[in-house]
């Protein structure tokens, strides 16, 4: 081989890895509302189905409910480049003041302390009379994510205040903001 095809053959292969380095993203942690874990006690009042967390039909006006969802770790994910830059972004149901979707992210040190990180409230933004899905997000600032020490869930309460409140949750993820992202 010529030293021009070397050189030429070595800048291609530069090019390629600083192309596929800056293209190659964190991957998210995300789950639907249907793969959570109900409260015991809840049990008779909430229903996870076709992907979504929500109160059965024949739950009362005044209904109360917890879910839980591990946050397990993903190769190559957000928790390893942007901690400081990443969110939460749910995807909701509230149709108006009869009706809550509270989300904690929260972690479980090794000697069982628990703290909430982040929360996200529905009660923030406007309710959506018709019972849509809407989409919003908060940002996850300093969280440091380690896995080797920790462990972490988000445990979502959904809150019916009266006879018309439907509550529903359909996706939680965790990602990086790409926007403000500048991998370290």
């Amino acid at each position: 081989m010529t030293a021009k095809l070397k050189y030429r053959l070595a800048l291609t292969m530069l090019v390629v890895a600083v192309v596929g380095a800056g293209n190659a993203q964190a991957q998210p942690w995300t789950t639907v509302g249907s793969t959570g874990t109900v409260d015991d006690g809840d049990l008779h009042e909430v229903s996870l189905s076709n992907g979504v967390a929500a109160f059965r039909s024949d739950a009362p006006d005044r209904a109360y409910g917890y879910v839980r969802y591990p946050v397990r770790f993903v190769e190559e994910s957000i928790f390893a480049d942007c901690a400081d830059e990443s969110i939460m972004r749910v995807t909701y149901s509230d149709n108006g003041p009869d009706s809550r979707v509270l989300l904690r992210l929260k972690r479980v040190e090794i000697f069982g302390r628990t703290t909430t990180l982040a929360t996200f409230d529905s009660n923030t933004w406007e309710s959506s009379a018709n019972g849509g899905f809407r989409t919003n997000s908060i940002r996850l600032h300093d969280i440091p994510f380690d896995f080797d020490r920790n462990a972490y869930f988000i445990e979502a309460f959904l809150a019916k205040y009266g006879p018309t409140g439907n509550p529903k949750l359909l996706k939680i993820h965790l990602a990086n903001d790409i926007d403000l992202c500048i991998p370290r």
